[in-house]
């Protein structure tokens, strides 16, 4: 059947379309006014958090005098931890991890002292685990180093008791660390932010494997690696301490991974969300010059 081109279109029918395009409209405006553009705001103000979190991650040794581990742990308060494997505390100041030792490995045989893979700053040989958040707003109050943070709920952490820290910061804005564990060696630690303030906080969060100078038993020998290491994507890297001096910053990007320090039997290692691109850094400072 040959339709006539020449037939007029139904009154109704141009009635329709332009109440469709009319709507069309509408729908892109409003699209674009009320959800394109705020997400695109907000995914610039967290590049320019990201890029910030870059120069000023709290990754230089802290200078402090060094004392006897058992001196310093016992000078701040702490949520004790414990499973079959490993046991120790995580220091509410700070909400830093910095106290894990193995409850079957020993450094001699002699049984006598255990293995500490986790110690505080201020101690021989510390090494700590820390995760904060770094904003752009540079009147936006943040957790640090100092920041002395509340228990709520359990007071110790262990296999299906996880403990949970919040700060607030006086301005509106309630930080919240979750920690957990399994039964071997696993610490998890879900961080969330409540903002009980007028507008939007924008936040990059991150998370560190910090160590001041060399480990107790450091070899050197090629046969191990010892130092700074990350799978990253599908790329081992291994990074020697005398690659780390000559190459102060490393960066690389991917969407799954994980980056630590091993020793030559103990790794300690951040294993961040998967499938999320993810920035990873490598970064050696040297206060004394």
């Amino acid at each position: 059947m040959w339709q006539n081109l020449n037939q007029k279109q139904n009154p109704e029918d141009n009635r329709n379309l332009i109440i469709f395009i009319i709507v069309s409209l509408l729908l892109w405006f409003g699209y674009d006014t009320y959800v394109l553009k705020p997400q695109m705001e907000a995914q610039k103000a967290v590049q320019e958090a990201a890029q910030k979190e870059g120069q000023t991650l709290p990754v230089a040794a802290e200078l402090d005098e060094e004392r006897p581990r058992p001196d310093v742990i016992a000078a701040t308060r702490r949520i004790a931890l414990d499973n079959a494997e490993i046991f120790g505390s995580i220091n509410l100041k700070g909400a830093r991890l910095d106290d894990v030792s193995l409850h079957h490995h020993y450094k001699k045989i002699d049984g006598e002292e255990k293995v500490h893979v986790l110690s505080p700053a201020g101690t021989p040989f510390a090494k700590y685990i820390a995760a904060g958040w770094v904003s752009v707003d540079e009147d936006l109050n943040l957790p640090g180093k100092e920041t002395i943070w509340s228990v709520r709920g359990n007071q110790k952490l262990s296999p299906g008791n996880p403990v949970t820290l919040t700060w607030n910061n006086g301005q509106g804005v309630v930080f919240m660390n979750t920690f957990g564990m399994d039964d071997q060696y696993l610490i998890t630690l879900e961080q969330s932010v409540t903002n009980n303030r007028a507008g939007s906080v924008v936040l990059a969060p991150y998370a560190l494997v910090s160590e001041h100078g060399l480990p107790e038993d450091f070899s050197g020998r090629f046969v191990v690696h010892e130092g700074p290491i990350g799978y990253i994507g599908d790329e081992l890297d291994e990074r020697s301490y005398k690659k780390m001096r000559k190459e102060s910053l490393k960066k690389e990007v991917g969407n799954t991974g994980w980056i630590g320090i091993t020793e030559k039997y103990w790794l300690s290692a951040i294993l961040p969300a998967q499938d999320v691109e993810q920035t990873y850094r490598f970064i050696h400072s040297n206060p004394n010059k």
